[in-house]
Protein backbone atom coordinates (compact mmCIF):
# COMPACT_ATOMS: atom_id res chain seq x y z
CA UNK A 1 0.00 0.00 0.00
CA UNK A 2 2.50 2.13 0.78
CA UNK A 3 4.73 1.32 -2.47
CA UNK A 4 1.66 2.05 -4.34
CA UNK A 5 1.04 5.89 -2.39
CA UNK A 6 4.54 6.84 -3.12
CA UNK A 7 4.21 5.69 -6.24
CA UNK A 8 0.88 7.73 -7.21
CA UNK A 9 2.79 10.79 -5.50
CA UNK A 10 5.84 10.13 -7.78
CA UNK A 11 3.14 10.27 -10.90
CA UNK A 12 1.39 12.99 -10.17
CA UNK A 13 4.28 15.33 -9.43
CA UNK A 14 6.11 14.21 -12.56
CA UNK A 15 2.84 15.03 -14.37
CA UNK A 16 2.21 18.31 -12.93
CA UNK A 17 5.98 19.00 -13.50
CA UNK A 18 5.80 18.02 -17.29
CA UNK A 19 2.60 20.43 -17.92
CA UNK A 20 4.42 23.47 -16.13
CA UNK A 21 6.97 22.53 -18.29
CA UNK A 22 4.61 22.13 -21.48
CA UNK A 23 2.70 25.71 -20.33
CA UNK A 24 7.08 27.22 -20.16
CA UNK A 25 8.02 26.44 -23.44
CA UNK A 26 4.70 27.15 -25.27
CA UNK A 27 4.53 30.50 -23.74
CA UNK A 28 1.03 30.44 -23.52
CA UNK A 29 -0.66 32.56 -20.75
CA UNK A 30 -4.06 31.83 -19.25
CA UNK A 31 -6.81 34.79 -20.42
CA UNK A 32 -6.75 37.78 -18.04
CA UNK A 33 -10.46 37.93 -16.53
CA UNK A 34 -10.64 41.67 -15.28
CA UNK A 35 -14.13 42.34 -14.18
CA UNK A 36 -17.65 40.21 -14.37
CA UNK A 37 -20.21 42.52 -13.56
CA UNK A 38 -23.98 42.19 -13.14
CA UNK A 39 -26.58 45.11 -13.48
CA UNK A 40 -28.51 44.99 -11.31
CA UNK A 41 -26.92 42.73 -8.88
CA UNK A 42 -30.38 42.29 -6.69
CA UNK A 43 -33.81 42.83 -7.78
CA UNK A 44 -37.52 41.42 -7.53
CA UNK A 45 -38.39 38.05 -9.44
CA UNK A 46 -38.47 37.77 -13.06
CA UNK A 47 -35.25 39.67 -12.45
CA UNK A 48 -33.36 40.86 -16.16
CA UNK A 49 -29.35 40.88 -15.55
CA UNK A 50 -27.29 42.46 -18.03
CA UNK A 51 -23.83 41.02 -17.44
CA UNK A 52 -20.51 42.85 -18.78
CA UNK A 53 -17.03 41.66 -18.52
CA UNK A 54 -13.60 43.31 -18.54
CA UNK A 55 -11.27 40.59 -20.16
CA UNK A 56 -7.64 40.36 -22.73
CA UNK A 57 -5.11 38.21 -23.45
CA UNK A 58 -1.31 38.66 -23.62
CA UNK A 59 -1.34 36.46 -27.15
CA UNK A 60 -3.86 38.07 -28.52
CA UNK A 61 -5.92 34.69 -29.04
CA UNK A 62 -9.29 34.84 -29.99
CA UNK A 63 -11.80 33.89 -26.42
CA UNK A 64 -14.46 32.04 -26.14
CA UNK A 65 -16.56 32.49 -22.94
CA UNK A 66 -18.91 30.37 -21.15
CA UNK A 67 -21.49 31.71 -18.81
CA UNK A 68 -23.19 29.31 -16.01
CA UNK A 69 -25.73 31.03 -14.84
CA UNK A 70 -26.49 28.97 -11.10
CA UNK A 71 -29.90 28.04 -12.43
CA UNK A 72 -29.80 25.47 -15.05
CA UNK A 73 -28.67 27.61 -17.83
CA UNK A 74 -25.67 28.51 -19.50
CA UNK A 75 -24.44 30.44 -22.23
CA UNK A 76 -21.40 30.30 -24.71
CA UNK A 77 -20.24 32.97 -26.92
CA UNK A 78 -17.97 32.71 -29.32
CA UNK A 79 -15.25 36.11 -30.02
CA UNK A 80 -16.26 37.02 -26.11
CA UNK A 81 -13.24 39.55 -26.42
CA UNK A 82 -15.26 41.09 -29.03
CA UNK A 83 -18.88 40.57 -27.47
CA UNK A 84 -18.84 41.88 -24.03
CA UNK A 85 -21.59 41.72 -22.70
CA UNK A 86 -25.05 39.56 -22.79
CA UNK A 87 -28.19 39.10 -20.57
CA UNK A 88 -30.18 36.41 -18.22
CA UNK A 89 -33.59 36.18 -16.80
CA UNK A 90 -33.60 34.86 -13.51
CA UNK A 91 -37.19 33.60 -12.85
CA UNK A 92 -36.87 32.47 -9.38
CA UNK A 93 -35.87 33.59 -6.32
CA UNK A 94 -33.16 33.02 -4.30
CA UNK A 95 -29.41 33.65 -4.52
CA UNK A 96 -27.18 32.99 -7.85
CA UNK A 97 -23.27 32.47 -8.00
CA UNK A 98 -22.99 33.18 -12.31
CA UNK A 99 -19.55 31.86 -13.37
CA UNK A 100 -17.53 33.11 -16.63
CA UNK A 101 -14.95 31.14 -18.18
CA UNK A 102 -12.58 32.30 -20.52
CA UNK A 103 -10.61 29.82 -22.87
CA UNK A 104 -8.17 30.69 -25.35
CA UNK A 105 -7.43 27.65 -26.72
CA UNK A 106 -5.14 26.27 -24.66
CA UNK A 107 -5.32 27.86 -21.12
CA UNK A 108 -8.45 29.44 -19.42
CA UNK A 109 -9.78 32.12 -16.38
CA UNK A 110 -12.62 32.35 -14.46
CA UNK A 111 -14.39 34.32 -12.53
CA UNK A 112 -18.30 34.79 -10.58
CA UNK A 113 -20.08 37.08 -9.01
CA UNK A 114 -23.67 36.84 -6.90
CA UNK A 115 -27.12 37.91 -8.10
CA UNK A 116 -29.74 37.94 -5.70
CA UNK A 117 -33.58 37.69 -7.11
CA UNK A 118 -35.99 38.81 -4.64
CA UNK A 119 -39.46 37.82 -4.17
CA UNK A 120 -41.72 40.13 -6.00
CA UNK A 121 -44.16 42.75 -3.83
CA UNK A 122 -47.53 42.02 -3.78
CA UNK A 123 -49.79 45.20 -4.22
Amino acid sequence: MRKHIVASLLATFTLSSCQLIEDQLDGNQAPVVGGLVPDPSEGEAPLLVGFSWDIADVEGDTLSCRLIYGDGEEQTINNCGEVTNTFHTFEETGGYTVMLTVNDGLNRAAKSVAVRVLEAEVE
